[in-house]
C-alpha cells in the first residue's frame, strides 16, 4: 500500500482537514468538513475507502462511494475496484458522480488491470485483438463503446465518462474518421455502435443449464440525451454487475439495480 497510501491520506486531510495514516491496518473513520463519513478498512494487503455523504436535497438520504485495493499482485497489478450506493429513499433519478479520489487512486497503479484509467481509441491495428476481447469468456469488466456523432463529434465529454467509469468499465472510442465498413466486418452485430450511440457491453455470461456461455445483459444508449442523462443510463448497465464483483473486508449492500446509479460524492 506504499505506493496507494500518499493518495488516499492527502485526499483525506483536503476532504476533513485532519490526517490520518493508511498503513496501520485495522478501522479508522473520521467526519470530513462537509459531513461526509470517511472509513478506512486494511487488513492482508487490502484496502477498503468508503464514503459515506449526506445529500443536500434529502436528509434522509446518503450517497456511498466504496474503493477496494487488492494486494499486490506476481506481475506488479493490484485489483481495483469502485461500487456506488445509497442508503436511504430512493431517488428519482440517479447519476454517476463518483468522488475525484477514485480517479486518483486508480492513476495511482494504472499499470494494473484496472479498466478505466484511458480512453482506448479504437484502431485498425486493434480491432481483431478487441473484438476477441469482447467475445472472451475471461473478460471480467463491462466495455464501453463510444461512435461519433453524424454531424461531428460525441454525445458526451470523453475524459469525464471515462473518469466517471474507471474502475468498473473500460472506454472504447470510435474515432471520427473511422472506417466503419471495417468495424462491421471485424465486430458481431451485437456490438455494432454507430451514429453517436453509446453501448455497455457486458461481459460474457453461463447460463445454469450446462454452463453454456451467453451474452451478458447489454444496454445502448442512443444520442439525443444531455450528458447527465448518457452516464445514468450507462451505469445503469455496468455498475451493479461490478458492485458484486467487488473487493471486501467486510460485507456490504450490493448496490440495487435502479434505473441509473446512485453517485458519490
Amino acid at each position: 500500500m506504499t505506493e496507494i497510501a500518499p493518495v488516499i491520506e492527502k485526499w483525506i486531510k483536503n476532504s476533513s482537514g485532519q490526517a490520518l495514516a493508511i498503513g496501520v491496518g485495522g478501522a479508522q473513520a473520521i467526519t470530513s468538513k462537509d459531513g461526509s463519513l470517511i472509513r478506512v478498512l486494511t487488513a492482508g494487503g487490502i484496502c477498503q475507502v468508503s464514503l459515506s455523504t449526506p445529500d443536500p436535497r434529502d436528509d434522509r438520504r446518503k450517497w456511498i462511494t466504496t474503493i477496494g485495493i487488492g494486494e499486490k499482485t506476481p506481475t506488479g497489478g493490484r485489483e481495483f475496484s469502485v461500487s456506488l450506493d445509497f442508503k436511504g429513499p430512493a431517488p428519482k433519478r440517479l447519476f454517476l458522480n463518483p468522488p475525484l479520489v477514485v480517479d486518483q487512486i486508480a492513476q495511482a497503479f494504472a499499470e494494473g488491470k484496472t479498466p478505466g484509467v484511458q480512453v482506448s481509441v479504437v484502431e485498425e491495428s486493434n480491432l481483431t485483438l478487441m473484438a476477441q476481447a469482447l467475445e472472451s469468456p475471461g473478460r471480467e469488466w463491462p466495455v464501453v463503446l463510444v461512435s461519433p456523432m453524424k454531424a461531428g463529434g460525441y454525445a458526451v465529454d470523453l475524459v469525464k465518462l471515462r473518469s466517471r467509469l474507471v474502475g468498473w468499465a473500460s472506454l472504447e472510442v470510435m474515432p471520427e474518421d473511422a472506417n466503419f465498413a471495417q468495424i462491421k466486418d471485424a465486430l458481431s452485430p451485437l456490438h455494432y455502435c454507430f451514429n453517436g450511440a453509446i453501448k455497455v457491453i457486458m461481459p460474457l455470461e453461463s447460463t445454469v443449464q450446462g454452463g453454456v456461455v451467453m451474452p451478458g445483459r447489454e444496454g445502448q444508449v442512443n444520442q439525443g440525451f444531455n450528458e447527465q442523462e448518457v452516464l445514468g443510463r450507462v451505469a445503469k448497465f455496468a455498475n451493479p454487475y461490478h458492485a458484486q464483483r467487488q473487493l471486501r473486508i467486510e460485507p456490504t449492500k450490493a448496490t440495487p439495480a435502479q434505473d441509473g446509479v446512485a453517485p458519490g460524492a
